[in-house]
């Protein structure tokens, strides 16, 4: 219990830096209004570009919600780190990284949710649609698993960050990415055919094929090859992004400096 303990107290005091000096109203607006207003958008956008039935790409794009905690809150970490003069301290640790930076994709995780289940609310008051409480809860748990790839792939990004020093650029085109080429908004039978693959390899797809899938009425285990690619995924991503801060962390220690760029 002590160790489940400090974990959730290492990714609470995580979470409580990056919003520690705005009120409550700004981070209101930040985590939860602005990505809404976003999903509305391009919700509305899509029905008019694709017609149809305006469920599939409600849910969808309260699904991408999540890159907007997990993705930019795990990818400004060790950039975070490195501005306030801690990295250096981490590093110089002989804590394990993984122990400390794992854990603070756990209020990630659960602010993505809870940015997708706010998102849920509204689109159930604007739309009018309805879902039952098997299709909410299988919702629900997917999620989860889409906040926690989500976090994975902002690990790696991250890591990136610290070799290239523009962190902005990473984020703003990998959830251009997310929005544009997982299915959120347009069937991605219409992409080129050169591109069909790309969807294939990236996070959230295959969360998003499940929200479709879960609308019409089908289970998440009726499709479980879906459902453990995506946890897959981000077990993937997670380790890749470690690989490449202990990389990042070697070079540091023989050149005795943060300045990789």
């Amino acid at each position: 219990m002590e160790t489940f303990q400090r974990l959730f107290r290492n990714a609470t005091f995580t979470y409580k830096i990056r919003f520690g000096a705005i009120n409550w109203k700004a981070y209101i607006l930040f985590t939860l209004i602005t990505p809404v207003m976003q999903m509305f958008c391009f919700t509305l956008l899509a029905r008019y570009a694709n017609g149809g039935n305006i469920d599939y790409w409600f849910i969808g794009n309260a699904l991408v919600l999540t890159y907007m905690s997990s993705l930019f809150g795990m990818g400004t970490q060790f950039s975070n780190e490195r501005e306030i003069g801690t990295l250096i301290l981490i590093i110089a640790s002989p804590e394990s990284k993984l122990a400390t930076f794992l854990p603070r994709t756990i209020m990630f995780t659960i602010e993505g949710c809870l940015n997708v289940i706010v998102g849920f609310a509204f689109g159930f008051l604007a739309f009018g649609f309805n879902i039952s409480t098997g299709q909410f809860l299988s919702l629900l748990v997917l999620c989860l698993i889409a906040s926690f790839v989500a976090s994975g792939l902002g690990v790696v990004i991250s890591s990136l960050a610290l070799l290239t020093g523009d962190l902005n650029l990473l984020l703003n085109v990998s959830s251009m990415v997310l929005l544009g080429l997982t299915g959120a908004n347009f069937p991605l039978e219409r992409l080129p055919h050169f591109l069909q693959f790309l969807p294939n390899i990236l996070p959230l797809t295959r969360s998003i094929k499940l929200s479709h899938y879960i609308m019409n009425g089908e289970t998440l285990m009726s499709h479980s090859y879906l459902v453990f690619g995506e946890i897959f995924m981000g077990l993937l991503l997670m380790i890749l992004g470690m690989l490449l801060f202990k990389f990042i962390e070697k070079k540091a220690i023989k050149k005795g400096t943060l300045d990789l760029i």
